[in-house]
């Protein structure tokens, strides 16, 4: 089990930015599998940031500074141990997961100001929350990947976990392409690289 700290950054990304993670592990000698879940708050997308140049109004009342982007990936997990009781292992790490985006809330009147977004048809049920902004137009969930490499070194039951991950994503899953995030980030994609603290047992 592995708490994490790093940095996202490259493909969507227009900056670095911080990225959490946790993951739980199971290993049978070289062989096993994993499931991370990694957490980036304060994600520069190129799309949110265009946006800011061709609409400031609706890009400044947003309720978000800028997108959360959150990753959940399955994967399968091969090292290779070695060291007195194991206490080294290089490993690779690779599977799929579900990306969540989301770029905040904002006020319908503003939404329907813009033509440019095209998003005035009916296929678009725009959801409000209690304040009545909408909730669900900047807000998209993806189906994607992940591939990585990374040691883990433990001194007895305590140790580091360090890995550098690629993320992409397979297209939007909510089969509504007349929101922004599935017009613009349709396939996220970036790299994350993270280190921390590794329980055994």
């Amino acid at each position: 089990m592995t708490g994490a700290v790093g940095g996202a950054w490259g493909g969507d990304f227009d900056s670095g930015t911080w990225a959490f993670d946790g993951a739980y592990a199971y290993m049978l000698g070289g062989l096993g599998f994993e499931f991370i879940g990694s957490f980036t708050p304060d994600a520069e997308l190129t799309a949110f940031n265009d946006l800011a140049i061709t609409n400031p109004v609706l890009s400044a009342n947003l309720s978000r500074d800028n997108p959360r982007v959150n990753s959940y990936m399955f994967n399968l997990v091969a090292g290779l141990p070695f060291g007195m009781n194991d206490t080294w292992m290089p490993f690779i790490s690779g599977g799929a997961g579900m990306f969540q985006i989301s770029g905040g809330r904002v006020d319908f009147d503003l939404l329907d100001d813009d033509f440019d977004l095209d998003f005035l048809d009916d296929d678009f049920e725009p959801e409000f929350d209690s304040d009545g902004l909408v909730t669900n137009f900047f807000k998209d969930n993806q189906f994607g990947g992940n591939l990585g490499v990374g040691v883990l070194g433990f001194f007895d039951q305590v140790g580091f976990r360090a890995d550098i991950r690629y993320y992409t994503g397979m297209g939007n899953n909510e089969g509504d392409n007349l929101r922004f995030v599935a017009q613009n980030v349709k396939d996220i994609s970036y790299w994350r690289s993270t280190a921390g603290i590794s329980f055994r047992w």
